[in-house]
């Protein structure tokens, strides 16, 4: 198993210049040292001052952020948009980095997998074979202190 490296996940990010934070049902279940799982969503969406399109109640824990752009969107439907012409679902622009975190490894590979032209990040939980960049399957503990590597990196 590799072990992930913050600094080099944080270089990928922010190498492109407009990422989108992809937030499932997930985060606001799952606590990492403390902190659920939508806090470390919201910090890298400041950080990187990008918009976030958020499945289900995960929307209202993003909003209450204060500063992050959010839109409540259905992953398949952000995959749609994605597929054919860019009709503005989130983005005035068409995003060139997907930053997943809250859904399983299985459902971003089924649904990233026939993307074209975009890259993309999955920050847990597990490992996605589809994306470019992630955090491999590791305990809670870890996963937290891989998170709060990354968002000191970015």
């Amino acid at each position: 198993m590799a072990i992930f490296n913050a600094s080099k996940c944080a270089q990928y990010i922010n190498n492109h210049k407009n990422p989108l934070m992809v937030v499932g049902d997930i985060s606001d279940n799952v606590k990492l040292n403390g902190k659920m799982l939508t806090e470390y969503a919201a910090e890298v969406a400041l950080k990187l001052d990008c918009q976030v399109a958020a499945t289900g109640n995960s929307v209202l824990e993003i909003k209450k952020h204060e500063g992050i752009k959010v839109k409540k969107m259905w992953l398949a439907e952000l995959i749609i948009g994605l597929k054919g012409k860019w009709a503005d679902p989130v983005l005035n622009e068409r995003p060139d980095l997907l930053i997943f975190i809250g859904y399983r490894p299985d459902v971003i590979d089924g649904m990233v997998a026939g993307l074209k032209r975009i890259h993309s990040v999955h920050l847990g939980p597990g490992k996605s074979r589809a994306t470019n960049q992630g955090v491999e399957a590791v305990n809670f503990s870890e996963w937290g202190s891989n998170l709060d590597e990354l968002v000191k990196a970015i």
